[in-house]
């Protein structure tokens, strides 16, 4: 059978697509490696954040339950290690010096700066499990037995369509940068790196108001 023909790739296809499209501080910092070094580092940034999202939503649909109630126990100690990494990302952009480098060729380590950075920063916020549980059982996923579940094309379809989404924000960024003189470029390190410094503050104000 045609794989596209295939019901539960389609729903991960949605799924993955819808769960990629808020703008948070990963968007934030694909946008930034796009304008910094290219388009394809923003597809390698892309890259590393639908695998990390394509597991996410194979841990939700094996273990949706078990997943919901480690996660309520180990809330806390989640905000603190998203906190933390956002909060270091956040002050490493800030530190640095943005070049607009159109036409220029990126370099390897960039790609894979790129890639690890958006792996790691989508794996510091597990609590995205939960957005697959909810995104999952919109789609009608669960009505299905877990055994009669095609479970490895629900994880492709999942990240199949968050790579679709990372691949239209890398050419749309692109494309817009194009239209941008070299005076914006100054104020992107300082855009995304106090927005995502930022969500790292807030992720530990929330580590802290655990304890009251």
């Amino acid at each position: 059978m045609f794989l596209f023909h295939d019901l539960y790739l389609i729903k991960g296809f949605l799924v993955g697509f819808s769960v990629a499209a808020p703008i948070g501080p990963v968007a934030i910092f694909c946008i930034r490696q796009t304008l910094a070094f290219g388009r394809r580092a923003g597809l390698a940034a892309g890259l590393g954040v639908s695998l990390a999202d394509a597991v996410y939503g194979w841990i939700a649909a094996y273990s949706a339950s078990l997943v919901e109630k480690l996660i309520h126990i180990y809330a806390k100690w989640f905000y603190l290690l998203g906190g933390v990494f956002y909060f270091f990302l956040g002050i490493s952009i800030l530190r640095s010096r943005l070049k607009h480098q159109e036409g220029e060729d990126v370099q390897g380590q960039n790609l894979w700066r790129s890639f690890y950075k958006t792996l790691l920063l989508t794996f510091a916020s597990p609590m995205t499990t939960l957005l697959f549980i909810g995104m999952f059982t919109a789609y009608g996923v669960f009505e299905t037995p877990l055994k009669e579940m095609r479970l490895p094309h629900l994880v492709l379809g999942v990240f199949l369509g968050a790579m679709a989404w990372w691949t239209f924000l890398a050419f749309t960024v692109k494309f817009t940068q194009k239209k941008l003189g070299q005076h914006f470029f100054k104020y992107v390190n300082a855009i995304s790196g106090s927005l995502i410094l930022g969500y790292g503050v807030i992720t530990l104000v929330k580590f802290l108001t655990t304890f009251f």
